[in-house]
C-alpha cells in the first residue's frame, strides 16, 4: 500500500560555557511533524529512549507529530586523569544533570499533556588499545508521569512512567546520546 505523505523534523542542538571554559550548559529542543492526515504508526516520531526523553521507553511516547526539550548541565569532575587499566586508557570523566519536557501525538495537539523526566550521568572518555577512542557512560533517569498507551495489535495497554530507567553505553564518541538520530548516522 502506497504512502504519500510529508514530514519534516528539526534538531537544533546548542551548548556554551556557562561557569568555566569545560563545563557546559546544553539545550536540545526536538521537533517532528507530519503534514496532513494522520498516517500509519509506522512512520511516527519517538520522544522516548536514550536519543530522547530518557525517562521513558523509546517506543512509550509515539505520535504524527513530536516536540521534545531537553535542558543539560554538565561539569567535568576530572580532568587529565591519564590513567591506565589493561587495554583502555582514562582521560576525563563528566557528571551531567537534566530533564525533558515533550510530547507525541497524532492530529491536533489541543488536550495534549506534557511529559517530564530527569536524571544524571556519568561519562568516562579515554582510549582503547592506545589509538581507539572511547566513550562510556552510566545513565539513570525517572520519568515523573504515569500514562497508558494502547497497543492494538495485542488488544492490550502498556503503562509507563513512574518508574526508573538506566542506560550503558560504550562507544567511540558521545555524538549519538547528545544529537539523537544524526549521532547514529555519524556512527555507522
Amino acid at each position: 500500500e502506497p504512502f504519500n505523505f510529508v514530514q519534516a523534523e528539526l534538531v537544533n542542538y546548542l551548548a556554551v560555557p556557562l561557569f568555566r571554559d569545560d563545563d557546559a550548559l546544553a539545550t536540545k529542543l526536538h521537533i517532528g511533524y507530519t503534514f496532513g492526515p494522520t498516517i500509519d504508526d509506522f512512520f511516527d516520531f519517538y520522544a522516548g529512549g536514550l536519543i530522547g526523553m530518557k525517562g521513558y521507553p523509546f517506543y512509550g511516547i509515539g505520535g504524527n507529530r513530536m516536540v521534545s526539550l531537553n535542558l543539560t548541565y554538565r561539569y567535568p569532575l576530572f580532568r587529565d586523569v591519564n590513567k591506565q587499566f589493561l587495554q583502555f586508557y582514562l582521560s576525563d570523566v563528566y557528571l551531567s544533570a537534566y530533564g525533558d519536557v515533550g510530547n507525541a501525538w497524532d492530529g491536533s495537539p489541543v488536550g495534549t499533556k506534557f511529559k517530564t523526566d530527569a536524571g544524571g550521568e556519568l561519562r568516562f572518555s579515554g582510549f582503547s588499545f592506545y589509538s581507539f577512542p572511547t566513550a562510556i557512560f552510566f545513565d539513570a533517569a525517572y520519568g515523573f508521569n504515569r500514562f497508558n498507551v494502547q497497543i492494538p495489535v495485542f488488544n492490550t495497554f502498556a503503562t509507563y512512567g513512574k518508574e526508573w530507567k538506566f542506560y550503558f553505553g560504550l562507544t567511540f564518541s558521545f555524538d549519538m546520546v547528545d544529537f539523537g538520530r544524526q549521532g547514529c548516522a555519524q556512527l555507522l
